[in-house]
C-alpha cells in the first residue's frame, strides 16, 4: 500500500523540463571541459616534448599529439561557447528531445570514427616498423593514444546522453 502511494505520487509529479535541460547543459559543459583540458595538456606536453626529445620517433609522438589536440580544443570551444549562453527554459519538450537525441547520435558516430582512428594508428605504426620510418611509427603511437582516449570519451558521453534522453521520454508525454 505504501509502495503504491509512493509510486503514484512519483508518477503524477510534474516533469521539470527546465531542470532537465539545465542538467543536459551541465553534462555537456563538463564533457567539453574534460575534452578541452585533455587537449590543452596534450598540446603543452606535445610542444615541450617535441622541443626536448632527441630521437625522431619520440618527436613525432609529441608533434602528433600537439597537432591532433588543436582539433580537440577547437571542438571543445565550439561546443562550450554557445552552451554557456544557452537558456535551459527556452526549448520545449520536442526540441529538447531532438537536441538530446542528436547529441547522443553524434557521440556514437564519433565513437565509430575513433575505432577507425585506432585502425589507422595500427596501420601507421606497423607500416613504420616495416619500413623503418620513425615518423610513421611516432604518428601511429600518437594516434593510438588520442584515439583510445576519444573512444572512451565519446562512448561515455553517448551513454550519458542516452540515459538523459530516457529520463525525458519517461517524464513527459510527447505528441507530434
Amino acid at each position: 500500500m505504501v509502495l503504491a502511494l509512493v509510486l503514484s505520487s512519483a508518477l503524477s509529479a510534474p516533469f521539470d523540463l527546465t531542470a532537465w535541460n539545465a542538467e543536459r547543459l551541465q553534462t555537456e559543459r563538463v564533457g567539453m571541459t574534460v575534452l578541452g583540458s585533455w587537449a590543452v595538456a596534450n598540446m603543452a606536453a606535445g610542444a615541450v616534448g617535441f622541443a626536448v626529445a632527441k630521437d625522431e620517433r619520440t618527436r613525432w609522438v609529441f608533434l602528433g599529439s600537439l597537432l591532433w589536440n588543436t582539433v580537440n580544443l577547437g571542438l571543445a570551444l565550439a561546443a562550450l561557447i554557445p552552451n554557456w549562453k544557452a537558456d535551459p527554459a527556452a526549448p520545449d519538450a520536442k526540441s529538447s528531445l531532438t537536441i538530446s537525441e542528436r547529441n547522443e547520435k553524434v557521440f556514437w558516430v564519433n565513437a565509430g570514427l575513433d575505432v577507425a582512428y585506432l585502425a589507422g594508428a595500427a596501420f601507421l605504426w606497423q607500416r613504420g616498423l616495416g619500413t623503418t620510418d620513425e615518423r610513421m611509427v611516432g604518428l601511429g603511437q600518437a594516434l593510438l593514444l588520442q584515439g583510445a582516449f576519444l573512444l572512451v570519451f565519446d562512448t561515455v558521453m553517448a551513454v550519458l546522453n542516452g540515459v538523459h534522453t530516457d529520463k525525458l521520454v519517461a517524464g513527459v508525454s510527447l505528441s507530434f
